[in-house]
């Protein structure tokens, strides 16, 4: 008989198992993929429900006044349980609240079967970015209208999972059981189900190939050539009609000028407003470009995020309309599985739960139709410590297998992201590209600078000498082999060496942590003769002597060189320049990072684009915050011909405010100043809903104005962001809301969409200067006369100008600013600010000012 599923959502009070309560219980019984039977309730809590738990579940206090205790219902659900295996989204959380409710009503549950569907969905679908229930519900086409009502989750689950089972039940019924023999190592009894299906298989349709006995689906690269016989502007005019947008001649000449600088292979530096329709505006340059000349045109973006959303999103949209413009994702072959490099992981041995779920999303991967991309993968944490491993292990075969074919000639856009296009490699996967745009270009300078330097980390090179003394370990050699073969008595002399290679790697770190250590990043001056140069080199004598040792395996060599090369790297720094840069993470040799400067950013720069690119089209929506500082042209953006766009819709001049009565911001006195500035935002706050993103530059800031806030006791969702939280994730909590308040810090300038219909208020709290320790500094310095008047202030310039575009992102935005630090109009370089203030109506004043502001304000908004 099929298994029985209950799947089942609580919510709560909050996270806390000994202090938070239930509010609300919802089950779904799954069998034979059907929902048979369903339960739901509110609970019944003494406890006062808090805002955020409020406007996340849209449960009040009086909602569940009056709902049955837990103990009333408490038989008829552990009836309905019993018999089933026990599945919910974050097993951990359901099920330790459910059976510490159950004790306390005198029943004891213990499921015989469990399952984590976030799990169980890592394993079927690895190519999800995320695995919270409402972005799978989206990606999935599953209908969750109530996020967060424990029913609603509940069905969102059991849907995703009844999908979820289908794509198995269409496996082979060889890849299920390679499936069913990892799954056994799991923490729960996924391998149940999996026998489930293997018990009741039937003949799968799907088609695919097998080499070695793993199963896998080639994906065929077609591309149809593109053919445009009419003019560009016609070809213009009829793409923008049948989009059903709006013909606006400004966007026809950005577009028009992309495609003269392609053509007559020029650069050009364009400045395109949010709302001037840039990324449209170059595809259609492109294509015409493409079908005129037949020649391909490479698009490189910041992030892999903007990358998708332009395949997802403005490509897509243009085939619906009958336009396919050709497109390949283009990267270097080490960015792609092959069979045998998949084989030689499913054949290590090491076995744990992160382990047996990377090795199943391998092979579900590999079934899945793909081209292999491993960044299509997602591995975070112990899975992805452990894949870099096994690269960094393997030894690839002449002739691997891949899951695509090669290329076509046809011209097309090739697609890619800075990262990609910057970074160093032995071939040259854009050599049949002469023509390139750069999105998002004011980002270049910081993806170039991280490409000019290498970094060697404590931990990293500790764990590669421990990796590397497991595979010379002694004790794996039998008794008859120490008798008979030298193995044994090499592999002992060998391990000995390590075990001295070991104790002066920590010589070393030891070293560097007495002599250098700081709270900044620093350049510390290490000479040939001196102790740190020393010790590398006979690190590097020892291990050369262990790598031209016979009889070792090719992995063991390969092993011993990685390690080698690092410390050479290292050592050859010293020489050259005579100094490492060098940063401490903590007061402890583990959080030591030894940075080398192996390049200038004009030299990356020039080896990866202006050289490598006969047309050069540099498109941003804040390129001149950076650029008119020099900091761009003075490295590399010496374009002769510059042109600015406009939003092609007409901006609301929104008010920003710059209060008279705030401190000078000091480093030094953070807490003083934000709680100078708490005066005005809870003016705002007290009178005025809506929702507030209140920038800052820390997440120690962020955590001062949230402790001050929280002791304010207002009726406010208040949503922090820090190191562990996922930023989309964050933003769309925070879209979601009907009046709140987020702390973020400088990742959320960029890139975010503030979506609100009512008033939006964007708060700065200090201008977005780089902390004084940030690295890119410290690597700076020697590329500019001035690393603060030519680095660091066009950089912060640059920011608030992506920090005002989080206001007004369309005709329809309405709202204000405030920026508390007034080095915005009374610093020396605050002539740097002025062409962003003049796009507000710029008031300034105290805090008896601003409440009339406010007030002012909210009543012309209010007679809109």
């Amino acid at each position: 008989m099929a298994l029985k599923y209950a799947v089942v959502d609580l919510e709560t009070t909050g996270n806390n198992l000994e202090v938070d309560e239930m509010i609300q219980i919802g089950v779904c019984i799954m069998q034979n993929n059907q929902i048979i039977d369903t339960f739901e309730s509110f609970v019944h809590t003494t406890q006062p429900i808090p805002p955020f738990i409020q406007s996340l579940t849209k449960i009040n206090n009086e909602m569940v006044e009056h709902a049955p205790t837990f103990q009333m219902i408490a038989l008829q659900l552990y009836e309905l349980l019993e018999g089933c295996v026990f599945v919910a989204h974050n097993v951990d959380f359901d099920l330790n609240f459910l059976r510490k409710y159950f004790n306390e009503s005198n029943i004891f549950y213990k499921p015989k079967y469990i399952i984590d569907t976030v799990d169980v969905f890592k394993i079927v679908f690895p190519q999800m970015s995320r695995y919270q229930l409402s972005y799978l519900s989206e990606q999935l086409n599953i209908k969750l209208t109530n996020a967060h009502r424990a029913i609603d989750d509940a069905k969102a689950t059991c849907e995703i999972l009844m999908i979820a089972l289908d794509r198995l039940r269409n496996l082979p019924s060889n890849t299920l059981k390679s499936l069913y023999s990892q799954a056994k190592q799991m923490r729960y009894h996924f391998d149940e189900v999996l026998f489930d299906l293997i018990r009741d298989y039937e003949l799968s349709s799907v088609e695919y190939n097998t080499m070695n006995g793993i199963n896998f689906i080639k994906k065929n690269r077609q591309v149809n050539p593109l053919n445009i016989d009419v003019s560009f502007e016609t070809f213009f005019e009829q793409t923008i009609q049948s989009l059903d947008f709006i013909y606006r001649e400004e966007q026809y000449q950005l577009s028009y000028e992309i495609y003269l600088s392609l053509k007559q292979q020029t650069e050009i530096t364009i400045e395109a407003e949010l709302g001037s329709g840039k990324t449209l505006s170059y595809l259609i340059a492109a294509a015409y470009f493409i079908a005129e000349t037949n020649q391909s045109v490479l698009v490189s973006t910041s992030t892999i995020a903007l990358q998708n959303q332009m395949i997802d999103y403005d490509i897509a949209l243009l085939k619906r309309q009958g336009l396919n413009i050709p497109y390949q994702i283009i990267k270097s072959k080490n960015h792609y599985l092959t069979i045998e490099f998949v084989e030689y992981i499913l054949k290590d041995t090491k076995i744990n739960h992160d382990i047996s779920i990377l090795k199943m999303q391998l092979i579900i991967f590999l079934m899945s139709g793909n081209d292999g991309d491993i960044e299509q993968l997602n591995l975070n944490g112990g899975r992805k410590i452990y894949f870099e491993l096994m690269r960094s292990l393997y030894i690839p075969q002449q002739n691997e297998t891949y899951l695509f074919d090669t290329y076509p000639d046809t011209a097309h856009v090739g697609i890619t992201n800075h990262a990609h296009l910057l970074s160093n490699r032995k071939l040259n996967m854009f050599e049949n590209y002469h023509h390139i745009i750069i999105d998002e270009a004011h980002q270049i300078l910081n993806y170039a600078l991280k490409y000019t330097t290498f970094e060697l980390k404590y931990q990293d090179l500790k764990y590669l000498i421990s990796q590397t003394l497991q595979e010379f370990d002694t004790s794996a050699i039998s008794h008859k082999q120490k008798l008979s073969d030298l193995t044994f008595f090499q592999y002992g002399s060998i391990n000995n060496e390590l075990q001295q290679l070991n104790e002066k790697y920590e010589q070393l770190f030891e070293y560097l942590l007495t002599h250098f250590y700081s709270d900044r990043i620093i350049q510390a001056e290490i000479k040939k003769a001196d102790e740190p140069a020393i010790l590398l080199l006979e690190l590097i004598h020892t291990l050369s002597t262990i790598a031209s040792a016979p009889n070792i395996t090719k992995i063991q060599r390969k092993m011993i060189i990685n390690l080698k090369e690092n410390f050479e790297r290292c050592y050859n720094n010293i020489l050259l320049h005579g100094e490492l840069y060098i940063m401490f993470n903590n007061h402890n040799k583990s959080g030591i990072h030894i940075i080398l400067k192996e390049h200038k950013v004009k030299e990356v720069i020039g080896k990866y684009i202006l050289d490598a690119f006969d047309s050069k089209i540099f498109i941003s929506g804040t390129i001149n915050a950076i650029n008119e500082h020099n900091v761009l042209s003075d490295l590399f953006m010496e374009s002769k011909k510059y042109i600015k766009f406009d939003a092609s819709f007409e901006k609301y001049k929104a008010p920003f405010y710059i209060p008279t009565d705030i401190p000078a911001f000091n480093y030094q006195q953070q807490e003083e100043y934000i709680e100078k500035c708490l005066e005005y935002i809870l003016m705002y706050l007290n009178n005025y809903d809506g929702k507030a993103l209140i920038l800052l530059n820390s997440y120690q800031q962020v955590e001062i104005l949230r402790d001050y806030l929280y002791e304010t006791a207002l009726d406010q969702v208040i949503l922090t962001q820090n190191s562990d939280v996922n930023t989309t994730k964050l933003n769309q909590q925070f879209n979601q809301l009907e009046k709140g308040v987020l702390l973020a810090t400088q990742t959320f300038y960029e890139g975010i969409d503030f979506k609100y219909d009512g008033v939006k208020c964007v708060m700065i709290v200090s201008l977005p200067f780089m902390h004084p320790k940030d690295l890119n500094i410290a690597l700076m310095k020697d590329e500019v006369e001035d690393v603060f008047l030519d680095y660091q202030v066009p950089i912060a310039v640059n920011k608030l100008h992506q920090a005002t575009g989080r206001l007004i992102r369309n005709e329809k935005d309405r709202g204000w600013m405030i920026c508390f630090d007034r080095r915005i109009v009374d610093s020396r370089y605050a002539t740097k600010f002025s062409h962003i203030l003049s796009n507000f109506n710029k008031q300034e004043g105290n805090i008896e000012d601003f409440e009339q502001f406010m007030y002012t304000l909210y009543k012309s908004f209010s007679e809109l």
